[in-house]
């Protein structure tokens, strides 16, 4: 199955920990967007928001992790029918 895993940068720790977790059960991760730093030109902020989009696109289940920030990507879950799975983290 291929996953996406959306959330805010605050929960990073949480996404990186999933992400492992259906890795080592032989899932596929669609994007990490973790693994980004702050963008530091327009182009760059394109170029992650095209991977960012092509991960979604690409899952079969999306997995939001809340509270969600500006990059959660609930909008583009219109373009393909999935699985959602949200989570609420504690704190």
């Amino acid at each position: 199955m291929n996953f996406y895993i959306a959330s805010s940068f605050k929960n990073k720790g949480s996404v990186q920990r999933l992400a492992k977790l259906l890795e080592k059960q032989g899932h596929i991760h669609t994007y990490d967007w973790t693994k980004n730093e702050r963008a530091s030109s327009i182009q760059e902020l394109k170029e992650i928001g095209q991977c960012e989009k092509d991960g979604v696109q690409r899952a079969d289940l999306f997995i939001l992790i809340l509270p969600g920030g500006k990059g959660s990507h609930i909008g583009q879950l219109r373009l393909k029918r999935r699985s959602i799975c949200t989570v609420k983290t504690a704190g």
